[in-house]
Order: C-alpha cells, then structure tokens, then sequence
C-alpha cells in the first residue's frame, strides 16, 4: 500500500475533533499544494475584510483624536477668557 492510499483510522473512542481532523490532516498530507491553494482561497476573504476594517477604524480614531483636540482648544480658549 503506497503512502497516498494509507488510511487512517479513527478510535471509536475519539473525541469529535478527532474525527473531524485526523482526514483533514490526511488530505493535507496527500495534496499540500492543494490544501494550500484551498486555505488561501477561503481565508483570503476574511484577510481582506479585516484589512477593510483597520483602515476604518485608523480612519474613526484619527477623527476622534482631532475632533478632541479642537475640544480642548475651544476649552482652553474659553478658560484663558474667564481668566481675563
């Protein structure tokens, strides 16, 4: 039996994980390129949106920093005329 024919088997005392990863570990074993080429495709959206979404949230903390900064400017303002 060649090592891409070579099963293996699952306990039946395994835990669920097992099951579900022993073929999975197996595959990946057989195929690496492909099971590369398949993890890339379906993470690679998820890579995208979280770019997407640093970028707007860099974006809303740049905007609330300067919005707080122009707060405490009007403020100061405000406190150096009651001084006055």
């Amino acid at each position: 039996m060649s090592e891409a024919e070579r099963v293996f088997k699952v306990p039946l005392d395994a835990p669920w994980y097992v099951a579900w990863i022993l073929p999975l570990v197996e595959y990946a074993a057989v195929n690496p390129w492909e099971f590369l080429q398949y993890t890339i495709m379906c993470l690679s959206p998820f890579l995208c949106l979280s770019g997407i979404l640093s970028w707007k949230l860099a974006k809303q903390l740049e905007r609330e920093e300067k919005l707080r900064k122009a707060h405490a400017k009007r403020t100061n303002a405000i406190k150096q005329r009651k001084i006055k």
